[in-house]
Formats: C-alpha cells, structure tokens, sequence
C-alpha cells in the first residue's frame, strides 16, 4: 500500500513508536490521524508530520474509557474512513500475580486489549463496506509465552495477539489485512518512568535481541503496512526465538526461564 494521500489513524501517537511512526508517515505524504490523551504533545507531533510533507489531525482521547474510545471513532470517520488503523496505545508494568491489585488488571488489560477493540470496532464497519484497509496491532514479545514477574501485562499482550490472529480470519475475503508488528525492547520513555518493571525483563532480552529506537521500531510498522504483510517480528531474534520456541520448545523453555527474573 502506497500511504500517499491515504487516512491513516496512529494510536500512542504522543511520544515514542507512535510519534516516530507518524513523522514516517507524513514523510511519506500520509494524511495522519494522530491519537493520545496528551493534546500538547499531540500537536507538537503533528508540527512534525505537517513539517514532513504530511497532514495531521489530532484527536486528544483517553482510550482505555470505551465511550471516548467510541467518540474518538466518530470523530476519525468525519474525516473519512480509514485506510489503515494502528492499534499502537500500550500501557502496563511487569509485576507477579501477588504484587498486582486486580483494578491494575484491568488498566492492562484495558490498554492494549480493550483500547484496540474499541478503536477498531468504531471504524470497521464502512471499511468493510468500502472493501479495503489494513488494521495493524503493535505487540510485545510478552505474548509469546510465560514469562515470571509479569502475569498481567503479558496476559494483556496475548490478548492483543488474539485479537489480531481473530480480527483476520473476520476480515477474510472482505479486502482488509489485518496485520501484526512484534517489536523487542524499544528505547523510549516507557523504561524510563518504569525502570522496576525493565529490572524484570529476562536477560535475553539485552544479551540476544537487543534494544531498537523508535524509528527503527517505526520503520517495522511502515514495513509492514507497505507491504500488506500479516506479521512482521523485530529485530530478527525476536522472528527467531518465536520459531525455536515453536519447533523446539523442551530446548527453548528452559532456557528462557534460566534468564526470567528470579525473586
């Protein structure tokens, strides 16, 4: 897909994988539907892709409350259907089942999850009429399998995959791709104000796939979006430990768990 000219709507778009992706995308001469609760770092954004070729709308939205979420949808449709939506908006910390308060649950499970949902289901229908588009899920590793220190946040991210495998056998034969982006540990502020939760990322983590920027996470995105690809997975060791772990898992398991946090 050639984004020129075409709506597409970004997610987490204030700050960090999101932001980068937008700037990309108005590089590209997308028209950039911006959406994060924050308006001001919104608009300082949307100077960028405006800056870059592009154009940009923002729309200032708390996405783990469903009816902004629906009003947020309403809102985008004014301003045409979209050609592709990225569920990107992603919240949550890596903390045992016994540390975590069930309401903590919730917000996890309410961003990605439910904020994808919700995003997704205000704008599917007049894509499903029109007969094209590409709904794309930005994901985490987390959902790949069991990981200690981090039963709700990943929980929530397997969640968001399910949604995504789901959504496209819903899609099929109605022209939509739905496509998924599994990015490794990414270099924004994420860590940064949730520095207890990256002491609990396996070891692996740093010492197999290594640390990514968010232009480089970005470029995955728009990789995947050109290409129409169904499931993109970044960088390679992420793509290669997920087919280990599926072809050989009684050699990858007890790996990963020598690397897991230990209490």
């Amino acid at each position: 897909m050639n984004v020129r000219g075409k709506l597409v709507v970004v997610s987490g778009a204030s700050s960090g994988i999101g932001a980068s992706l937008a700037r990309a995308l108005g590089a590209r001469g997308a028209r950039v539907v911006l959406l994060a609760r924050r308006k001001e770092k919104l608009e300082a954004v949307a100077a960028d892709v405006e800056k870059a070729g592009g154009e940009a709308h923002i729309i200032p939205v708390d996405l783990s409350d469903m009816e902004a979420a629906s009003a947020a949808g309403k809102a985008i449709l004014e301003l045409g259907t979209p050609d592709v939506v990225v569920n990107n908006a992603g919240a949550g910390e890596w903390r045992y089942v016994d540390e975590t308060e069930p309401a903590e649950v919730v917000s996890m499970m309410a961003l990605p999850y439910f904020a994808s949902f919700w995003l997704t289901r205000a704008v599917i229908e007049p894509m499903m009429a029109r007969g094209s588009g590409l709904v794309l899920m930005v994901n985490s590793p987390a959902w790949m399998m069991g990981w200690s220190g981090s039963t709700g946040y990943a929980c929530a991210r397997a969640a968001q995959h399910q949604f995504a495998e789901s959504l496209r056998e819903d899609m099929r034969g109605t022209g939509i791709v739905v496509s998924e982006v599994t990015l490794g540990e990414v270099s924004s502020d994420y860590f940064k104000t949730q520095a207890a939760s990256h002491e609990r990322l396996p070891s692996i983590a740093n010492s197999l796939i290594g640390v990514i920027t968010p232009e480089q996470a970005g470029d995955y995105i728009v990789h995947a979006i050109e290409k129409e690809r169904e499931r993109v997975m970044g960088p390679f060791m992420v793509g290669a430990l997920y087919r280990l772990d599926r072809w050989f898992p009684y050699l990858v398991r007890p790996f990963i768990r020598a690397t897991q946090h230990k209490r």
